[in-house]
């Protein structure tokens, strides 16, 4: 509970704005404001395949039984990814539209916990501001673009609780309240191994001694324990993964670069944050000491980054990196507001501060919702299209989460959906009635139009006229895949003339990718499927022309390899799948 000692000579306006049910409601205005462009995004990124997989089993056997939750994750833990669309299945369906607002709401709830959180020992007005600056921040602001993070979401509000209860037992020395922490502890752990050390700030907890402490840690460290041999045994191992780009290594300054960005903002706003936060450091030394424990600080920096120094290797470059930063961000949040001096004119600062985070945020769900537009239109027309079309997915990416989304939309009662081609031969095989069936993304309306004879003759002729200008051209083809347990690595080496190479896996995705390299992988719910798979190599010169090799077959599931050399597959003969 607040000092009361805060309270004295607080103006009416004030005591009425800092209510707990004022606030209450005031965050949930400033979180909708924010956040209110999710409301109108559709099924993004690994939307498809966790919706499938929440229709697929129940909730028992994805948090408990091994072999589901390594289907669920080759890598991680992470049984509340899919609970969180289970939550909202039988209540929004097939409509993303209230899962996004399941997602706001988590958001909405993060900020009133941290709120109440803070204000165990700052004032109201302070407590609320550093709220206000979690929902500015620009991860939250990316977490609440992507359903897909609604275990993000999740874990950061247990987190929250669970430093809430642990203050209030320590100091008030209820077990009862510890019991409750370890309990929602326990949760964040099963939301995303992001929150598992979070351990370590409760063992650096700055308040009373450490004896006193312990006698209150004990059930969190009992959770973390159990967890710990669970993960184990679950995962034959630690876990994890983080490969790095697979256009080389970055330089740590590029990484750092990237974490700058998108944790203190873009250009010059995460400057003036920079430069805001070292003021108050410097003035948090100098005037108040005894709200400053650097051992405290830097041992929760530790924890907060510890558990993405494997992915930060992959650098910020796509769109939904900033996830990784939703516990730092919220770090921060209440950093800035602890260091800030109780005085109303610097409490106001804040107001300033996060606006400039606002316009940093805008920036990167503006990213987000661009990046995955393709996916939400061809998502939609899969779900909502009549019986009989056919998608041409752009560039033949992302097939195995349309897959998903077709067979999710099948689990949830619809009989013969849409379906979708998987390579151009496809295409030419349909002959000129593709012109009445198929359909595609146009970049000019963003949306799914109907190809039409004409576009569909100017594609045809467009590829094979290139497919013919790349005769001649040189493949040599080199692919292998190790099984290492539940972690697979794929191993390649191209040759040929200059130009983009891409594998294309017919049942899952197409890769872009260096002449040669590796790639670790899974075959969980985001991965290739556990049978053989058709893939072939496309070359795309400067030039214009293409080349490509035939159909090759390989098994994602056990060791093995394929080699192919020759001039570019002009035809291609092979068995027809059926979908």
């Amino acid at each position: 509970m607040e000092n009361l000692g805060l309270r004295i000579n607080v103006p009416c306006w004030e005591r009425t704005l800092i209510h707990p049910a004022t606030v209450t409601v005031l965050l949930a205005v400033i979180c909708l404001g924010l956040h209110h462009s999710a409301l109108s995004g559709g099924w993004r990124f690994d939307d498809g395949a966790h919706l499938y997989f929440a229709a697929l089993y129940s909730p028992w056997q994805y948090f408990f039984v091994p072999e589901i939750m390594r289907e669920q994750s080759w890598a991680h833990i992470t049984p509340w990814n899919a609970f969180f669309y289970e939550i909202g299945l039988p209540f929004f369906g097939l409509n993303p539209a209230g899962h996004y607002v399941h997602l706001l709401l988590v958001l909405w709830l993060t900020s009133v916990a941290t709120f109440f959180l803070l204000r165990l020992w700052l004032t109201s007005l302070l407590a609320l501001m550093g709220a206000v600056l979690f929902l500015a921040m620009p991860a939250t602001g990316a977490i609440g673009q992507m359903l897909m993070t609604g275990h993000y979401a999740y874990g950061l509000l247990f987190s929250v609780l669970t430093f809430y209860f642990f203050a209030r037992g320590v100091r008030e020395n209820k077990i009862n309240f510890s019991l409750l922490s370890a309990g929602f502890y326990a949760l964040a752990c099963w939301s995303k191994e992001l929150y598992v050390p979070i351990i370590g700030i409760l063992i650096l907890w700055p308040e009373s001694n450490w004896k006193a402490r312990f006698s209150h840690l004990w059930p969190t460290l009992f959770v973390a324990f159990l967890y710990t041999i669970f993960r184990l045994l679950v995962l034959h191992g630690i876990g994890g993964y983080g490969n790095p780009p697979l256009t080389g290594t970055l330089s740590v300054s590029d990484i750092l670069a990237g974490l700058f960005s998108n944790l203190f903002g873009r250009e010059w706003n995460g400057g003036v944050i920079v430069v805001y936060l070292c003021l108050l450091i410097l003035l948090a030394i100098v005037r108040q000491k005894q709200r400053f424990n650097l051992l405290f600080l830097l041992g929760s920096i530790v924890v907060v980054f510890i558990p993405i120094i494997a992915m930060l290797q992959r650098g910020f470059a796509d769109a939904i990196s900033p996830r990784l930063l939703l516990l730092a961000g919220w770090s921060l949040a209440v950093l800035m507001a602890w260091l800030t001096s109780s005085s109303r004119l610097h409490t106001m600062t804040l107001m300033m501060v996060a606006a400039v985070f606002v316009f940093s945020q805008q920036k990167i769900t503006v990213q987000v919702a661009k990046t995955a537009k393709v996916m939400e239109e061809q998502s939609r027309f899969l779900l909502e299209e009549k019986e009989g079309s056919v998608l041409l997915p752009l560039n033949f990416g992302g097939l195995h989460y349309l897959e998903s989304i077709r067979k999710a939309n099948i689990l949830m009662g619809r009989d013969n959906p849409p379906i979708f081609l998987q390579d151009e031969e496809e295409l030419i095989d349909l002959g000129e009635k593709a012109g009445s069936e198929v359909y595609q993304f146009n970049d000019q309306c963003q949306c799914i139009q109907l190809m039409g004879q004409e576009r569909y003759r100017d594609h045809v002729d467009r590829f094979r006229s290139r497919l013919a200008a790349g005769t001649d051209q040189f493949l040599s083809i080199f692919l292998e895949i190790q099984d290492q347990g539940v972690r697979k690595l794929l191993r390649w080496k191209f040759s040929g003339a200059e130009g983009d190479l891409n594998l294309y896996i017919r049942e899952y995705d197409a890769l872009s990718l260096p002449p040669s390299g590796e790639l670790i992988f899974g075959l969980d719910i985001t991965g290739p499927a556990k049978e053989d798979l058709q893939v072939y190599v496309h070359l795309a010169s400067p030039e214009g022309w293409i080349a490509r090799s035939p159909l090759l077959t390989i098994n994602p599931v056990i060791t093995n390899q394929v080699s192919w050399n020759g001039k570019s597959a002009v035809e291609w003969s092979r068995q027809k799948q059926e979908k």
